[in-house]
């Protein structure tokens, strides 16, 4: 047992390799998010793309109900301000 150094050379191994795997994944997570979220483009906006045909209508249907939720948030702020108690 004096002479024990610990792990040997396979458990030194996976170990490297499980942290290889994670930053891979990290990495995967990082440049997938960054893909999906990156501001729209004139060239993402030109119907007849082929590689994302649909982007722009699901841009299109994304800004719409931003709209939309905007619009709904808006006229409760107006009814619950219109509906507050008087103050004496």
């Amino acid at each position: 047992e004096a002479g024990d150094d610990g792990l040997d050379g396979g458990q030194r191994a996976l170990i490297i390799l499980g942290g290889v795997v994670v930053l891979v994944g990290i990495a995967a997570a990082i440049i997938i998010d960054a893909r999906r979220r990156r501001p729209v483009t004139e060239e993402d906006l030109r119907p007849g793309r082929a590689a994302g045909a649909n982007a722009a209508h699901d841009a299109e249907h994304r800004r719409a109900d931003h709209r939309k939720r905007r619009a709904k948030a808006k006229t409760a702020r107006e009814s619950r301000k219109k509906n507050r108690p008087k103050r004496r």
